[in-house]
This record gives C-alpha cells, structure tokens and sequence, in this order.
C-alpha cells in the first residue's frame, strides 16, 4: 500500500519509534534513520504543498475583490436563481440589496427580449453548464433596459456538479445609446447631405449616392482619385488651392462656397464644409466633406446681380 508515493513500511509506526528510544540510538543515528525512511522528506513536501495552495487562494482571492470592485456581479445558484448581488450591481441597475434574491435571472430579461438572439445564447449556454461571454440585457429596478457586457461561469466541484453560477458585468448602456445616437445623426446626413470622404492626399474614399448623382459619377469612377479631379484648370494650379490642403492636413475646418465640375463639365455650386477627422489616438486620418449643392441658387444670385449691373434704357420722350 502506498501512502502519497511513500510505502507504508517506510513511515515510522508507533512500535518502531518505541523500540529505538529504548535502544537509545546516538541523535545522529536517528537523524539518518528518518532521513533514510522518508517521514521528514513527505512532511517538508505536505508544507510545501500547503504553501502552495495558500498562495494561489490568495491570488483568486485578490483577483475576485478586483472584479467585484469593478464591475456588477450577481452570483447564482444551480436553479438560476439569484443568491447575492454585488453593490455595483444593485446600485447601477437601481435595485434595493434585497429584491434580487430568490428571482430567476430569466425573470430580469424583458418580455420582448425573450427570443432574442443574445437571450437565446445566454439560457443556452446555462442550460448546458457552458461558458458564455456576449451581451445581455435585462431590466433595471425603475423598468428601464440595460446593456450588459457580461462573462457568465459556473463554478463546479470535483464531480463536475454545478455548485453556482457567477456572472461579471459592464454597464454598456451609455456608450450603445451614444453610438446608436451618432449612427442615427449619420444615417439622417447621409440621406439629406452630399457626403464624399478623401484620405489626407486627397483621394477620395468614398461617397454617398446624394454626392455622386450631383455630380454625375458612379464610385468606381472617382473612388482612388484625387479631389482635383472636382475643379476648375485655374484652381487646381493655383497656390490657393496647395494652402487649402495645407490647411486640412493641419486639422483646420474649411467652409465655404465652392464651385466645382460635374462629369459632363458642367459647373456646380457647392455650399460645403470639409472636416478633417482623428483616429483614437488624435491622429488626422481622413477628410469628411458635407456639402448641399446649390447651383440654382447661385445662378439665380448671378441673373439679379448681372440685371442690377446692366445700364437701364433711356426712356423716350
């Protein structure tokens, strides 16, 4: 029979001990003796085993004030059910310590949600004991809806049985209904505004369909060429035109009045800004044009100008 690796035979009983104390062996002997049995080597190894283990509970220990520090937590049992919910948690989502406790957690998905792809997912993966790292929303305290970035665990013991189930959460909520905000400004300029983008050179990237059909093009026609390609022979040679890009590529906004040229030749007149755009690290990496055309208007404002000009018939007498 073997004992952590150690033979029964090699661990000193209480007999063995008994008898070598009667015999009274020299200290040195009886230092050799354990030494040569194994009784001291399996109890330095045990310490340092228990060292060990102290080490790494103390280190999840850290890293689980961390996140609850942090972030909104809710512990689980097998059931599903709620059994704590951390302060983050029960403050950000507006409910009081106690409500939570004993409500499934299926209970804190909205009605409509149900069906939902990310709700799907998430009750799936419950179901089979799985890992699950995706979205989640659920229903705060005052029936407003949250977005939950959120880590689902179950925590198992040495049978593979399903002891809890803990769930790590970022509140996403501002940042999705900010980003939804600005998809929607963009989607309403989009369909009102000519909009063409150019990287810092000056090559167009692309454009939306309110440009090109102002101007007469299709995107394979002007997507990689430069901007130049829009103005007059006198603008493109002119030194204005260099400090105009200059400018850009500084990062300064240009707005103006701007006449350019169609694909057929034709003039068109542009009331447009050009705003140069920065990466998250505040680097400059394209150009964004807003523009409404308003050739209509400036002919019009040419036709009165060029009537006031024109001298006024004598009248006859």
């Amino acid at each position: 029979m073997n004992v952590q690796g150690y033979s029964v035979a090699s661990v000193l009983d209480e007999r063995s001990f008994s008898a070598l104390q009667k015999i009274r062996l020299k200290p040195i002997l009886l230092h050799a003796f354990f030494h040569c049995s194994g009784y001291p080597m399996f109890n330095t190894r045990l310490k340092q085993e228990l060292s060990a283990l102290r080490e790494e509970i103390s280190s999840l220990q850290q890293v689980r004030e961390s996140l609850d520090s942090e972030m909104l937590v809710l512990s689980l049992g097998a059931d599903g059910r709620i059994e704590t919910a951390n302060h983050n948690f029960t403050q950000q989502m507006h409910y009081t310590g106690t409500a939570l406790l004993g409500l499934h957690i299926d209970e804190l998905v909205p009605a409509h949600l149900k069906n939902d792809e990310h709700s799907l997912r998430f009750k799936s993966a419950m179901k089979r004991n799985e890992h699950y790292s995706g979205t989640v929303r659920l229903l705060r305290g005052n029936g407003q809806e949250a977005w939950l970035r959120s880590i689902m665990q179950p925590i198992l013991d040495s049978s593979g049985r399903v002891l809890r189930i803990s769930i790590f959460s970022s509140d996403l909520t501002r940042t999705i209904e900010t980003s939804r905000d600005h998809e929607n400004l963009m989607s309403a300029l989009m369909r009102s505004t000519a909009v063409i983008e150019f990287n810092l050179k000056g090559e167009v990237l692309t454009a939306n369909e309110r440009f090109l059909s102002g101007m007469g093009y299709t995107l394979g026609q002007i997507q990689g060429k430069h901007h130049r390609m829009f103005c007059t022979p006198q603008e493109q040679n002119s030194a204005e035109y260099q400090a105009f890009w200059q400018r850009l590529n500084a990062g300064e906004f240009v707005a103006a009045r701007f006449q350019r040229i169609d694909s057929h030749g034709r003039d068109v007149w542009l009331e447009a800004t050009y705003n140069p755009v920065r990466d998250a690290n505040d680097n400059l990496y394209k150009v964004v044009k807003f523009a409404t055309v308003i050739t209509d208007q400036v002919h019009q404002e040419q036709a009165v100008c060029e009537a006031a000009a024109a001298p006024s018939a004598a009248p006859k007498w």
